[in-house]
């Protein structure tokens, strides 16, 4: 299904959108604007969330350090909810949420094979979920969802 809309050329605001959060604004290493936040999900969970690039124009969009614990998936507890709903705010795609879904138990099944990261495009959208590295507990994972323009 084609995109309706450029995916990656979204305000803060259509990209947060369902959630009140403020952000504070900074820079990269690099000297590239970012704002970053934390979103309060209904259940307590905080989740961090960084934009980077210029206000309407962002390169990068990253929720990096999310835990989840067993049974998250089937749940869809509050930071998977975030998650999701980031996804479906910047993603163009036929059933987004089924798609993100579809997404972390592919990456679920990746950790079986020892593999630490799965990435699918959305339109001119590309999508990376990853384990982060080392895992120091074998009762949660932390993940970073990572949603960037894709390359080409």
């Amino acid at each position: 299904m084609p995109a309706t809309r450029p995916s990656l050329k979204l305000t803060d605001k259509q990209i947060l959108a369902g959630y009140e959060i403020t952000l504070n604004a900074s820079q990269t290493r690099e000297g590239l604007p970012r704002r970053v936040g934390t979103i309060r999900a209904a259940d307590g969970s905080r989740v961090s969330i960084a934009i980077i690039g210029e206000e309407g124009h962002p390169v990068m969009i990253s929720l990096p350090g999310m835990t989840l614990v067993p049974g998250a998936l089937e749940g869809n507890s509050g930071t998977l909810m975030v998650a999701q709903t980031i996804f479906c705010n910047v993603v163009v795609a036929e059933n987004e949420q089924d798609q993100f879904k579809r997404l972390v138990r592919d990456l679920v099944d990746a950790i079986k094979t020892r593999r630490d990261e799965v990435s699918r495009d959305f339109g001119d959208v590309r999508v990376v979920l990853e384990v982060m590295m080392p895992q120091t507990n074998a009762n949660y994972i932390d993940v970073t969802l990572t949603l960037t323009p894709k390359p080409g």
